[in-house]
């Protein structure tokens, strides 16, 4: 269930050099493409591939991904005892052997690993199901498109569109940027937002504070909820109107309130220490105001 071809085996030695595949490894088609490989396994309406019995007894297995270049093994999984994955989210990355880092990327992508019994009154009521599905999933539930894109790289192509109440799989176009995602409305009215990573233990709700190109003292919140479970990190970017991170209330009665983010001392010290002229065009963080009685949401 990832749209990947995957190959299962008992141990995670790789095939000797030039070839793509071990005798022993099992072939496990993530679609149903019509081809001789693949024929034996799709079902009836032609959309998802059909599983594949994997007999072993091993309590351990391994498993990579498939494809002309050599994909290295993820940590074993455990198929003896029902439940996730103690390794999930797996990474496993493209094979960076014969490339180069300018030349092309190098996709890592974090599976997860869920261990099912099969139901008891079935025939297949001793067989367990190796369920392999991607680890993160990108929500959009806005009432607009959101585009984002891994830390550190430019280049439209490897851009992500996530259309309004849409989801998409989460894979990282490069293993050597930050596992890092900023992202931003369609189109160029908005600049990026702060960078964040995906991967962490625990549950997260933040507010992403987008500047407008434009128009000075302009901002969009973009509330960001990020779920962590034994089998998914799911990642859901609010609509504006959400509940937001944080809401700044004016109390006093004749007293207008001015405040800023603190200045982070490291950048502002590396700026003063160029000479002047040479300015490395550090923005400083903007000043915002809420009047008496009056409140406003904020994010960072």
């Amino acid at each position: 269930q990832t749209g990947r071809d995957l190959l299962f085996s008992e141990n995670n030695s790789l095939p000797r050099f030039g070839k793509a595949r071990r005798k022993d490894e099992i072939f496990v088609p993530g679609t149903a493409n019509c081809n001789s490989e693949l024929s034996s396994t799709e079902n009836a309406d032609g959309n998802m591939p059909m599983p594949v019995l994997f007999n072993t007894k091993q309590q351990r297995i391994f498993f990579r991904m498939a494809g002309e270049r050599l994909s290295p093994y993820g940590p074993s999984v455990h198929i003896q005892r029902p439940g996730p994955s103690g390794h999930n989210p797996i990474p496993i990355s493209e094979s960076i052997i014969g490339r180069s880092n300018s030349e092309e990327s190098h996709n890592l992508y974090h599976f997860a690993v869920d261990i099912l019994p099969c139901p008891a009154d079935s025939i297949y009521n001793k067989t367990k199901v190796i369920s392999v599905k991607t680890a993160i999933v990108i929500e959009n539930m806005s009432t607009f498109s959101i585009v984002y894109k891994q830390s550190g790289l430019n280049d439209p192509s490897t851009y992500c569109k996530v259309g309004s109440a849409k989801s998409v799989n989460h894979h990282w176009e490069s293993i050597f940027n930050p596992l890092e995602i900023t992202i931003r409305p369609t189109g160029s009215a908005w600049n990026w937002s702060s960078a964040f990573p995906l991967l962490g233990t625990g549950d997260l709700y933040f507010g992403l504070r987008l500047s407008h190109q434009d128009q000075e003292d302009v901002f969009l919140i973009i509330p960001v909820s990020i779920t962590v479970s034994a089998t998914h990190i799911l990642v859901s970017f609010k609509d504006p109107s959400a509940e937001p991170p944080y809401r700044i209330q004016n109390d006093c009665k004749e007293i207008s309130i001015r405040f800023k983010q603190v200045e982070n001392k490291k950048a502002v010290e590396a700026d003063e220490e160029v000479e002047v002229g040479e300015s490395l065009g550090l923005e400083t963080n903007p000043e915002s105001s809420v009047m008496p009685g009056t409140s406003m949401n904020y994010a960072w």
